[in-house]
């Protein structure tokens, strides 16, 4: 499968992302501060 790696600024950050049927799961985001990993959800 491909490595999916969101992009956004830090400024973007928000505690919770509601989820919806059509989005798509990442695991990484890359912003200026560096790259983030998260774990998946169980």
């Amino acid at each position: 499968p491909p490595r999916l790696v969101g992009i956004a600024f830090d400024c973007q950050e928000v505690a919770m992302v509601p989820d919806e049927e059509h989005d798509v799961v990442i695991a990484e985001i890359l912003t200026e501060s560096g790259l983030r990993r998260f774990a998946p959800k169980l």
